[in-house]
Order: structure tokens, then C-alpha cells, then sequence
């Protein structure tokens, strides 16, 4: 306290911003904290907190403090008068969607990419908090947080112009979209991101995160996930060329998983988990996505036969970081472990997962992991119809097929080959059974 009082206050308080932000780059979490807390109990002016309140939440949440992250932006978020995050539920929600939609769809391109920019200060560092607290609330598992933020930074986008910041929250817009069903519209809004960001000079971090955010949840429903590869490496190496090493890893994650829906060789997508590993190790090892990474590093490495098959413990991946991976969530765990039960004959076991997956069907279908979580439904549906004589998993397993097709009439590409794959599947059941 003695340091921050008399001259040079917004020196000091940059400096241990800077010393916050540094520090979390090396993954030295404790001190990134301690300098962070310095900055948001002495510094006066809360739009000067912004950067160190991001180090410190970004921080926490590395550890697995998500629900003191989450308080923290709570507390910060009243210096800005903004409650909306305490008190909305669920129904405010959607129908804040609904009428940030009604709103905007109908909005031609052009119009949304030139949209003023902003002039109010105030507004602006709204926009700024807001959004650094939306990019964490995915990983901290509330997914409703995370909705109702990328709405009310959209809202005051339109309301009173964008900023640099607001190509994250129309490409996470998109994303949204997706989850609620408006494919061609979370295409289009993934779209509007990136021409935002041609027409902004976007700080590189929230360049990372915005690419990151359209090629994993956007670009898919329009296009080839094979060419959301080259940007998703371009995002990587940016954010782990400026320090963003959390971006990094959300980046080489969707690399990662891209490759596999993409048809890369299992022998090249795991060498390729190896350097990525190395490359960001050295920088920041205890990170979410991280533990994220090894769980697909240690499935990769089962289906070559690496390992027990049905256990995602092995070379890559040990019983206490399993445990971890089971308290970051499960979604992504039961995605990695479906395929495992599949192939390996686990049907019962194949059976719970895709029971998990359906009901947070919402949660998980705006990604481009959708396309092999369905694919790996409906063939364990059609292997326990054809296994146990009952007709329901045959239900089940054509409703999936039933959305895959339409999807591929839609002129979704990446369900080309899935969709005959599956067709043949129901084939052979279906003769079998009359016979």
C-alpha cells in the first residue's frame, strides 16, 4: 500500500500489471496473483484494473479456482454497475437471445461490419470487462454466464458502436447460434467476425481468441474442417508469441481435434500432441486445456494400442490427472472415451456416454467434435440393436442418421463421408432383421 501512495501511481499500477501478466506467461501462478491483487485493491480507477484482473482471474482458474474466479468478476463487475450476471435466470437468458436475434439477423452484412465505432470511454471499458470475463466462463463450466455476457456486449456493440473487442463476441455469437440450432446463421456471423477483425487493428491475443472461437464453433457449418487447420496454427503460434499461452492452448486443442475429424493419421496426430506439449510445457504446463490435451493424447495413443483400451491412464496420461480431468467436466471426457468403448466392444459402457452426450446435446453440438460424437452414437445404437434385439437403439440410431442427412443435404460437407458410412451400418442391421 505504501508503494502505490504518493507520485507515480499509474506507473506503478502498470507496472505490476505488466509483472501480473508476465508472470502467468511463465506459469508462476502465485506471484501472477499476488501482483494482481496489488493493482485491484490500490489502483483507483477501475478501467485501469482491467488487464490485471484478467491476469488474476485467468490465473485462479489455471489452478481449478474457477468459483473464486467467478466471484472475483462478480465483485469487479459491480465497480462497472453491472449486476445483470447475478441476477438474470435462465428464461432472461433465451429471451434476451431472442430479441438480440429478432435484432440482428436481419441486419445485412455490410451494415454490421461498419457499424460505428465506439466513443464513450465508459462503454468501451464496459465492452472490455465484460469480454475478458466471458473468455474464461466456458472453461469454468457455466455456460449460462458465458451466454448472457457475449449478449450484453453484443447489445451495447449495437447500441453504442464496437470495438476492437467486439469481433469475440460476434464470432462467439456464432457459436451460440450454432448451439441453438441456426447453422447457416452461426456461419455467417463466424464470417462477420472475421471481416471485423480486417477492419480493426485487433490487439493479437483477441485476434487469437476470435479465430480460435470461429474456426472451432463456425467455419464448420459452411466449410471443410480441414481449412479451419492453417488458421487454428496461425492463432497458436500468435498467442504463444505474445504470452497468451491459455489461447495456445485452446488453439492447438482444436488443432488437434480438427486433425482427427479431418482424417490425419493417428501416428501423425500424436507426434503432433508431442510438440505441441513441448512447445508450451516450457511455458505454462498447469493449464485447463492442458489436462484437456492429455486426455486426447492418451485416447490417441489406446487406439494404437498404447494402454488399456478403455482407460484413458497410460503413457500420456496418469490416475491423479484423470481425476482432474474429471473435476475440469465431463463433456469432453465422455467424447474421448466413446470412440475407446466403441471400438472396444464396451457397448453398455458406449451406451451411458452417448446418454451423457445427448443430454448436454445443446453444450457440445456447436463444436466440430459433433460430427464424430454423432457418428460414434449411431453406431453403437445400431451395434446394441443388432446385438440385443431392441428395437429402440434402432430408433435412436435413425434419428441420428435422420439429423446427419439433413445436415448433408443441407450442404454440410464434413458429414460427406459419414452420412453413406452410416447408411450402409443401417443397412445390414435392417436386412439382417428381416431376415
Amino acid at each position: 500500500s505504501i508503494f502505490f501512495k504518493g507520485q507515480h501511481e499509474t506507473a506503478k499500477s502498470l507496472l505490476y500489471t505488466f509483472i501480473a501478466e508476465m508472470e502467468y506467461a511463465i506459469g508462476d501462478f502465485p506471484r501472477c496473483q499476488e501482483a494482481a491483487r496489488m493493482v485491484l485493491a490500490y489502483e483507483i480507477n477501475p478501467a485501469s484494473k482491467i488487464d490485471a484482473f484478467r491476469a488474476l482471474f485467468d490465473a485462479l482458474d489455471v489452478q481449478g479456482n474457477g468459483n473464486e474466479a467467478v466471484h472475483i468478476a462478480l465483485q469487479f463487475l459491480h465497480k462497472f454497475n453491472k449486476s445483470f450476471l447475478e441476477d438474470a435466470n435462465k428464461l432472461q437468458m433465451l429471451s434476451e437471445f431472442i430479441n438480440t436475434r429478432n435484432k440482428i439477423v436481419t441486419l445485412p452484412d455490410e451494415e454490421l461490419i461498419n457499424l460505428p465505432e465506439i466513443l464513450d470511454d465508459e462503454k468501451a471499458n464496459d465492452l472490455k470487462v465484460i469480454s475478458a470475463f466471458c473468455t474464461m466462463a466456458p472453461i469454468n463450466r457455466n455456460e449460462f454466464l458465458f451466454h448472457f455476457s457475449i449478449l450484453h456486449v453484443i447489445k451495447l456493440s449495437l447500441q453504442y458502436g464496437v470495438a476492437a473487442i467486439s469481433t469475440y463476441a460476434f464470432g462467439n455469437f456464432g457459436t451460440l447460434l450454432a448451439s441453438m440450432g441456426h447453422f447457416h446463421e452461426a456461419f455467417r456471423f463466424g464470417n462477420v467476425a472475421l471481416r471485423m477483425l480486417e477492419r480493426f487493428h485487433v490487439p493479437p491475443n483477441v485476434q487469437a481468441h476470435t479465430i480460435a472461437v470461429i474456426h472451432g464453433g463456425c467455419q464448420h457449418w459452411g466449410k471443410n474442417i480441414k481449412e479451419s487447420l492453417q488458421p487454428l496454427m496461425k492463432a497458436y503460434e500468435t498467442g504463444k508469441t505474445v504470452g497468451d499461452i491459455k489461447c495456445s492452448w485452446m488453439c492447438a486443442y482444436n488443432y488437434l481435434v480438427g486433425s482427427l475429424e479431418s482424417g490425419v493419421k493417428l501416428s501423425q496426430v500424436e507426434i503432433d500432441i508431442r510438440v505441441f506439449c513441448k512447445g508450451l510445457d516450457d511455458m505454462s504446463p498447469r493449464n485447463a486445456v492442458r489436462i484437456m490435451i492429455t486426455s486426447l493424447w492418451q485416447k490417441v495413443l489406446n487406439l494404437m494400442g498404447d494402454g488399456d483400451p478403455l482407460q484413458l491412464i497410460g503413457r500420456a496420461m496418469t490416475k491423479s490427472q484423470l481425476d482432474t480431468v474429471v473435476k475440469c467436466g465431463t463433456l469432453f471426457l465422455a467424447s474421448a472415451q466413446l470412440s475407446l468403448a466403441y471400438h472396444f466392444d464396451a457397448l453398455k459402457v458406449a451406451e451411458q456416454l452417448c446418454e451423457l452426450l445427448e443430454a448436454n446435446e445443446r453444450a457440445i453440438c456447436w463444436h466440430f467434435t459433433v460430427y464424430q460424437i454423432l457418428m460414434y452414437s449411431c453406431l453403437t445404437y445400431l451395434r446394441l440393436s443388432d446385438t440385443m434385439s431392441n428395437y429402440r437403439y434402432k430408433l435412436k440410431a435413425l434419428k441420428i442418421l435422420r439429423k446427419l442427412e439433413n445436415w448433408y443435404q443441407d450442404g454440410n460437407v464434413n458429414c460427406s463421408s459419414i452420412v453413406p458410412l452410416l447408411r450402409g451400418e443401417y443397412m445390414v442391421i435392417t436386412k439382417k432383421k428381416s431376415k
